[in-house]
């Protein structure tokens, strides 16, 4: 493929990707940082040793898009605004934030009363009505088809998991011992993991010889991620610092799988980087499963024991979002007894002191996704 040739259909895929989610740019400002980007990737190419892991046009083309999405991020940032003088439509945003800002917000559910938790949960359902409307002025019916969007779920994935899920939780709970499920136990952190960081990358590399330890570096970090390095044709494995051993463990090879994942579309000419954020999750939470399934089941349990507390935080918001005008105390309780079902939660207001739930919503949907729909075809669901 020429060098003008690939720019222009790789600016032709970006520009229809911006006209369907409703972005404007400057065509031809853009088109020659497009242009830039790609004549970069062909000259660090060139410096790249072998064995590389993709061809040329393919590498331009991940650049490029790798460079898009991150300037599409930025620009979907915003200004930051103050919060004594927010804009109108983030009035309510400024003032949950002023009021109960992230640093304090695990320290104080440890001193809620009940007149602090009331005021909390006014401001806070202010705010998800602020959200609605703010997703409703943008053209989306509601604020969980703006997720889908955004993560590019597909509409078919998603009734997929509203008719999957409940079969996967049964059919998961029945597996689960009723001592396993006492509040407070983790059944990963309990779990016996005799592997070392080492022997995990060497069972994957043994049973799959495209992976190459060389193109893996391995780092610990704020959070758990798999980054391509365009720059070096290589990959970096973020591990959370914070974590629990065993839990860097299991994120492991939920990351090796990504790595996987990424070179599995390398090798059929496909960019990873179109095909969005639930296709990249839901490739990799196949390979997980699947290595998890044939050579630790006891693990893959004790892995579907955390969906399940992320699936009831997903539940809940979509509820929540649905119809914010009740008391979500309730429902709540009715979305953790419906994952854990020898839960008996009458009345629950943790939401209020979720990081995800309060900052970032519908942080857990592809992920919830992906899971049900991939277990729901190992056995631990059904059709």
């Amino acid at each position: 493929m020429s060098k003008s040739i690939g720019i222009r259909k790789t600016f032709s895929e970006i520009e229809k990707r911006y006209k369907d989610e409703g972005l404007d740019f400057d065509k031809k400002y853009f088109y020659q940082m497009v242009s830039d980007w790609y004549q970069q990737a062909k000259k660090n190419y060139l410096k790249l040793s072998d064995p590389k892991t993709c061809n040329s046009d393919l590498y331009a083309d991940v650049w490029v898009w790798q460079e898009v999405i991150e300037y599409v991020a930025r620009k979907n940032i915003g200004k930051p605004f103050d919060l004594d003088n927010p804009p109108f439509e983030f009035k309510a945003s400024a003032d949950f934030y002023k009021n109960f800002p992230l640093e304090n917000i695990r320290k104080l559910k440890k001193v809620a009363g009940d007149v602090f938790l009331k005021e909390m949960d006014k401001k806070f359902m202010a705010m998800v009505e602020e959200r609605n409307n703010f997703s409703k002025d943008k053209g989306y019916d509601s604020r969980v088809e703006m997720a889908l969007k955004n993560y590019r779920i597909p509409k078919l994935e998603y009734k997929k998991f509203l008719k999957r899920f409940d079969k996967v939780i049964l059919r998961y709970n029945r597996k689960l011992s009723n001592d396993s499920k006492q509040k407070g136990r983790c059944l990963i952190c309990e779990s016996e993991i005799p592997m070392s960081f080492q022997e995990i990358q060497t069972l994957f590399i043994e049973k799959n010889p495209a992976l190459d330890v060389a193109k893996i570096n391995i780092v610990l970090g704020d959070f758990s991620e798999t980054k391509y390095q365009k720059f070096r044709d290589s990959f970096e494995i973020s591990l959370d610092k914070t974590a629990k051993i065993n839990h860097q463990k299991m994120e492991l090879i939920h990351e090796i799988a990504h790595v996987l994942s990424f070179l599995d579309c390398f090798s059929k000419d496909c960019n990873p980087y179109k095909k969005g954020r639930y296709f990249r999750e839901k490739s990799a939470i196949e390979i997980e499963a699947m290595f998890l399934k044939k050579y630790y089941p006891k693990l893959l349990l004790a892995k579907v024991e955390n969906i399940l507390y992320n699936l009831s935080q997903t539940l809940f918001e979509i509820e929540l979002y649905d119809k914010p005008a009740r008391d979500q105390g309730g429902v709540y309780a009715r979305c953790l007894n419906k994952c854990f079902v020898d839960s008996k939660i009458k009345f629950c207001k943790d939401y209020l002191f979720s990081e995800e739930i309060v900052y970032n919503s519908f942080l857990y949907l592809p992920y919830a996704v992906a899971y049900v729909n991939v277990l729901s075809k190992l056995g631990l669901g059904s059709e």
